[in-house]
């Protein structure tokens, strides 16, 4: 049994890029995993391509020349942008196990059901998040962003 929880949070990683790694690895290891235009914006690199089935665009964070940040927003094509982030949310439970957290919160005036979901979120009224955490503090974070796209923080 350890050693399927330890595998799990080994797994906390963007396409496999193993944490701390040199900036050199972090665009091979993206470029072998599909993604383009792979650019340096100092110290950060940005790339597209497609993740979990949606178009995707994202930045490797890097501190001193090490990688300890990956941020992956996903285009959502539906009206309602929480059927795209369950869709994201399933796939990623099936890869990372159950969830340390999740949130699905509303302010007054927004009530969940009420047909104003988006609105909602877009105005700050809602919030959609689910996060995975390892023992050494390594963590994935779901959710829906005021523009109505998925965000993933893999930090």
């Amino acid at each position: 049994m350890l050693n399927i929880v330890l595998s799990l949070f080994a797994a906390l990683t963007f396409a496999n890029i193993p944490w701390n790694s040199p900036p050199d690895v972090v665009v091979k290891m993206l470029k072998d995993g599909g993604f383009t235009d792979v650019k340096r914006q100092k110290p950060d690199y940005t790339f597209h391509g497609t993740f979990l089935n949606h178009k995707a665009v994202g930045t490797a964070t890097m501190v001193d020349k090490k990688l300890v940040r990956v941020v992956v927003l996903l285009g959502i094509t539906d009206d309602v942008p929480r059927t795209g982030y369950e869709e994201i949310r399933a796939a990623l439970i099936e890869k990372y196990g159950e969830p340390e957290n999740t949130v699905v919160k509303f302010k007054e005036p927004f009530h969940e059901n009420d047909g104003w979901e988006s609105e909602a979120i877009r105005t700050g009224g809602a919030l959609f998040a689910t996060q995975w955490r390892d023992q050494e503090g390594r963590s994935v974070t779901c959710h829906i962003t005021t523009d109505l796209a998925v965000a993933i923080t893999y930090e």
